[in-house]
C-alpha cells in the first residue's frame, strides 16, 4: 500500500507524463493496473522503469520493456539516487557493528549531515558536468550514428524492429521446447535402464553354491531386487517409447544419444548455476537486512 500511496501523491503533484524508477517496477505495474490508481495512471501517461543498476539483474525480456536504456523519454537518468546514498553509508556498518544504539545513531546522523553539506557544495559542479556531458553527446552522437549507419544496411538500422524481434524470440523461449524435454527425459530413462541392466548382469554372475546358506540367501535377495528394479525400469521405458512414438531405441553409439547427453549435461549445469546465483543473492539480502553487508570475507574466484 505504501508504494501505491507514493505513486498517488506523485501523480497529484507532478501530473502528466511522470516517469518513476522502482526496483520491481515490472511487477508493480500489474499492482497499479489492478488498483484504484489505474484510471489516473492511464490518463496521465505514467511510466515505470527499473533503475539501471537493478535492471541488469532482471531477465532480458524484462529489460527490453522496463530498462531506461530501451524506454523512450528517460534520457541519461539512471534512477539510482538512493543507491548512491546507500553506497556512501556502507562503511558505517563496519564502524558501528559493535557500537551501542546511541553511538550508532550518532554516527549515522553525523555521516548524513556531512553528506548533505558536501552534496550541496558540489551541486553547481554536478549540474555543470551534466550540462557538458549532454552537450558532448548532442555534438558527437549524430556523427557517430551516421558513421555507423553508413556501413550497414537499412534493415540493420531499424533498431525498433530489432528490439521487437528480440521480444518475440524471448517470448517463444519462455518454455523449454517440448522435443528437448522429451529427449532429456528419455535419455535419463535410458541411462537408468542401462545402469539397472549392468547391475543385474553383474549380480547374476555371482555364485554362492559353495558358500554358507546365509550368503546364498543374500545373493538370491540381491538378484531378486536387481531383477525387480530392471523390470520396473524396462516397463517405464517401454511406456515412454509408446507414448512418444519412439520406434528405434537409442544406443550409446547413436547420434541421438550423444546429442541428448550433451544437452542434458549443459541443462543440469545451467540449473545448478541458477540455483547458486539465487543462493548468493539471497545471502547478500540477508546480510543487508542484518546490517552486516561488507563485513565478511569473500572469494575472489571460484
Amino acid at each position: 500500500k505504501y508504494p501505491l500511496a507514493i505513486v498517488g501523491r506523485l501523480l497529484k503533484v507532478y501530473g502528466k507524463d511522470l516517469g518513476i524508477g522502482y526496483d520491481i517496477a515490472c511487477s508493480f505495474l500489474a499492482t497499479v493496473a489492478k488498483s484504484s490508481l489505474a484510471p489516473a495512471a492511464r490518463e496521465q501517461a505514467l511510466q515505470l522503469v527499473v533503475p539501471t543498476f537493478h535492471g541488469y539483474a532482471h531477465n532480458r525480456a524484462c529489460q527490453l520493456d522496463h530498462h531506461p536504456l530501451y524506454v523512450v523519454g528517460f534520457g541519461l537518468e539512471d534512477f539510482e539516487g538512493c543507491e548512491r546514498v546507500f553506497s556512501s553509508s556502507n562503511f558505517l556498518a563496519r564502524l558501528t557493528r559493535h557500537a551501542t544504539r546511541f553511538h550508532r545513531h550518532q554516527a549515522m546522523d553525523m555521516h548524513f549531515t556531512q553528506w548533505d553539506e558536501d552534496k550541496y557544495a558540489e551541486l553547481t559542479l554536478f549540474l555543470f558536468n551534466n550540462y557538458k556531458q549532454v552537450d558532448q553527446i548532442l555534438r558527437e552522437m549524430p556523427n557517430a550514428i551516421a558513421a555507423f549507419e553508413s556501413e550497414t544496411t537499412p534493415d540493420e538500422c531499424d533498431y525498433a524492429r530489432h528490439l521487437e524481434a528480440e521480444r518475440v524470440y524471448l517470448a517463444s523461449r519462455k518454455k523449454e521446447p517440448a522435443a528437448d524435454v522429451i529427449a532429456s527425459k528419455y535419455i535419463s530413462l535410458l541411462i537408468v535402464y542401462k545402469d539397472a541392466s549392468d547391475q543385474f548382469e553383474k549380480i547374476s554372475l555371482l555364485g554362492a553354491e559353495e558358500h554358507s546358506a546365509e550368503l546364498r540367501g543374500r545373493v538370491a535377495m540381491g538378484k531378486l531386487n536387481a531383477f525387480e528394479s530392471l523390470t520396473q525400469v524396462r516397463e517405464m521405458l517401454l511406456a515412454f517409447e509408446v507414448l512418444h512414438g519412439i520406434d528405434n531405441r537409442w544406443t550409446p553409439d547413436s547420434d541421438e544419444w550423444k546429442r541428448a547427453v550433451e544437452y542434458t549435461r549443459v541443462r543440469d549445469f545451467q540449473k545448478a548455476l541458477n540455483k547458486l546465483e539465487a543462493l548468493v543473492v539471497q545471502r547478500l539480502f540477508e546480510l543487508s537486512k542484518m546490517g552486516l553487508a561488507g563485513t565478511g570475507k569473500y572469494c575472489v574466484s571460484l
